[in-house]
């Protein structure tokens, strides 16, 4: 059975593969991870949280993103030989993207959910 809190986790770690998405996307993951990351909520209740941030139509701007985008990537994830290990590098990705995206954007994440809720 598939944990759904590590799938979410991963999703949220892979939006930030090369690439641009959309500021929505980049900006909805980015909070997220913050709420999951740094203020310890589940990956459910983050969910319904980045639902009432969106449905309050934030004004999101674009964040370059960046350079490296983290240490970890999916094939780090691949290594994994059973469920729990996969559950903690799954993690540990997210960890890595979110560093390095707060590295450089942490204020802005910051005063976006601080202005939003």
């Amino acid at each position: 059975m598939r944990n759904i809190t590590v799938h979410r986790n991963s999703a949220r770690a892979g939006v930030f593969l090369p690439g641009q998405p959309g500021r929505q996307s980049i900006n909805g993951h980015l909070v997220s991870l913050y709420f999951i990351l740094m203020k310890n909520l589940s990956g459910k209740v983050a969910t319904e949280r980045i639902g009432e941030f969106l449905a309050k139509r934030p004004k999101l701007e674009w964040l370059e993103p960046p350079m490296p985008n983290g240490q970890k990537t999916v094939l780090d994830v691949l290594t994994a030989t059973h469920q729990a290990e996969h559950e903690i590098k799954i993690r540990e990705w997210a960890e890595d993207v979110w560093r390095s995206w707060h590295s450089k954007h942490g204020q802005t994440i910051e005063k976006l959910v601080n202005e939003t809720f």
